[in-house]
């Protein structure tokens, strides 16, 4: 299994930020599966390929603040990994709020896919997270904002 953990820090308050992720969270959850478009450039190759994201409600014992977990998985499949792991909201420094993903997935096609994921794979994996963040990050700006 790889883990990743990436962060992302807010303009917004930590209050009006986890507010704002609780109501989104909860629509997604609602709504069932979310679709997002992965999009990387792996040197002179760029990478589209959809995602099938879903949400749920988490008892996470180790956090303070509101977990949800998260798993994703390719639409049609192919030779990309399912990622298992949890989306948090947690105070920041100067008040401000981040949103946190941490997870595992296990890189596909045995050996040769270790391989791959220790070549390229982890940053595919990372790259995901990050796009992931900014998508939730843009939508809690907006609703903080309409709040």
């Amino acid at each position: 299994m790889t883990s990743i953990f990436e962060v992302l820090v807010l303009e917004k308050q930590y209050a009006a930020a986890r507010a704002a992720l609780r109501g989104i969270i909860e629509s997604m959850i609602a709504a069932g599966r979310q679709t997002m478009n992965l999009h990387m450039d792996v040197g002179p190759v760029e990478l589209h390929k959809n995602i099938a994201v879903t949400f749920e409600h988490a008892n996470e014992g180790t956090r303070f603040d509101e977990v949800w977990s998260i798993h994703w998985e390719p639409e049609n499949g192919g030779p990309f990994p399912e990622f298992s792991g949890w989306l948090s909201v947690q105070y920041a420094s100067g008040g401000f709020a981040q949103l946190e993903v941490r997870g595992e997935y296990a890189p596909p096609l045995g050996a040769v896919g270790k391989g791959f994921d220790l070549m390229l794979g982890q940053r595919i994996a990372a790259q995901t997270c990050k796009n992931l963040l900014g998508d939730i990050a843009g939508l809690v700006q907006d609703r903080a904002v309409s709040a």
